[in-house]
């Protein structure tokens, strides 16, 4: 007689020895792939722990599915250095990025008089960050920062041209009011009797 610690029961009386219980393994395969191509964000804090456990404890109690828990473990290790390598640079950009948007009008109007940038960001052009911006699809942080700024220009500019019609009739409607003022004014009332009202 088998072990019954080894089987788990079935209302129909049927059993499945644990070699063959794959679930597990394939529920913490499932998770830890649906983790990377999809959230590697804060989710990955949930996912990846869930995926790990599910994953290690299908090893431990010698389960089935072994293939599906090795990957697990393997795709899960993936996702948590590509989360950790997203976080430090995200830490280390910030500062960065915070200063651009706290003086964007500024940065941005100087940019277009001189084309200048502003030296803040000087550190970007040093050669080590030259494979970042190759990566990026550009030669140099000069071409980035150039990116950027025609962004905010086409942003900029969608958005002058959703505000132009009520600015348009504005402008007529002041025209127009300041057209009969005008005309009142240059009415000649010479002719005219003065009527003293008493």
């Amino acid at each position: 007689m088998e072990n019954e610690n080894n089987y788990i029961g079935y209302p129909n009386g049927q059993v499945l020895p644990d070699s063959q219980r794959t679930g597990l393994a394939i529920a913490a395969f499932c998770i830890s792939l649906i983790n990377f191509i999809i959230f590697r964000s804060v989710l990955s804090f949930i996912a990846v722990p869930i995926a790990l456990i599910m994953a290690i404890v299908s090893l431990k109690k010698r389960r089935g599915g072994k293939p599906f828990s090795i990957i697990a473990i393997v795709v899960s290790s993936l996702s948590t250095i590509l989360f950790v390598f997203y976080a430090v640079i995200m830490v280390k950009i910030y500062p960065d990025m915070k200063y651009l948007t706290d003086n964007f009008t500024s940065i941005t109007s100087e940019y277009e008089k001189t084309g200048a940038i502003p030296e803040y960001y000087d550190k970007y052009r040093d050669p080590k960050y030259d494979d970042y911006w190759k990566q990026l699809g550009v030669n140099s942080f000069d071409e980035f920062f150039e990116y950027i700024m025609k962004q905010f220009n086409v942003t900029h500019e969608k958005s002058a041209a959703e505000t132009s019609p009520n600015d348009g009739t504005s402008a007529t409607t002041q025209e127009s009011s300041s057209t009969v003022t005008t005309d009142a004014s240059d009415y000649d009332h010479s002719g005219e009797e003065l009527v003293v009202l008493g």
